[in-house]
């Protein structure tokens, strides 16, 4: 009688061992954390409730005159795909101006523009040849409105007697032709301006007019804590612009 007992409790205790186990097991499969939001002054954004290795899919957030970048998380873009932490989070909100509008061809900082599509003022050229602001081919005039959604745009300086130029490798260049180039334009250190005799694969042949003289390359002077001292050419240069090196 003892035996069949001591074998009905046993059977028992380890039924009830094994019930526990499976409950610590479900408990921990199923915890559930949280991922809570600061818009930062956008709208209103529901609290996220998941599980350990669930899918993320992160909502967005709006702000009257703002671009919305995305969630920041230890000053971090939080970019995670599944949630693989094992605690709540709390994701900030990063707001960026509508559109930065970036000038080419002078020295002026990017203008970022908030709240408003259109821009009342544009920044002034302290060159007489500058003749305006161009957005592609079309002058800008004020109040100059853009309606794309690009985030960022180009506003190009053009000057009168200045060909357009691009940059390759730090140096503002003119396509000549296929094999030639002309320099009009770039930096130097320490007053030291080395011209390359290659650049973009074709032979550096001129230099332009005014090239040195200003700066990105026909907009504002050089500044004057770092005059230029020493010029060294190549031997491929063929014609030296009037003021090439003018400072």
């Amino acid at each position: 009688m003892k035996k069949i007992f001591y074998t009905i409790f046993l059977a028992f205790l380890f039924f009830a061992i094994g019930c526990t186990a499976n409950v610590e097991k479900t408990h921990t499969i199923s915890k559930t954390y949280t991922i809570s939001f600061n818009e930062k002054g956008g709208s209103d954004v529901d609290d996220i409730v998941l599980k350990h290795g669930d899918e993320i899919f992160l909502p967005s957030c709006e702000k009257e005159g703002y671009r919305f970048i995305g969630w920041m998380l230890d000053g971090e873009l939080f970019q995670e795909e599944k949630f693989d932490l094992e605690k709540d989070i709390n994701l900030v909100a990063k707001w960026g101006p509508l559109y930065t509008i970036n000038f080419r061809f002078a020295n002026i900082e990017p203008l970022e523009v908030y709240g408003s599509r259109t821009v009342y003022i544009l920044p002034e050229v302290s060159d007489s040849d500058f003749l305006g602001w161009y957005y592609y081919d079309d002058k800008v005039e004020l109040p100059f409105t853009y309606d794309g959604n690009n985030e960022e745009i180009v506003l190009q300086a053009k000057y009168r007697n200045h060909k357009f130029a691009f940059i390759v490798d730090g140096w503002h260049i003119h396509e000549l032709s296929d094999t030639e180039v002309e320099i009009c334009g770039g930096g130097f250190e320490d007053g030291i301006l080395v011209i390359p005799e290659i650049v973009d694969n074709r032979t550096v042949v001129a230099i332009a007019d005014k090239a040195f003289q200003v700066y990105d390359p026909t907009a504002q002077p050089l500044i004057e804590s770092a005059p230029l001292t020493k010029v060294v050419l190549p031997d491929t240069i063929r014609i030296i612009g009037q003021s090439a090196f003018r400072n």
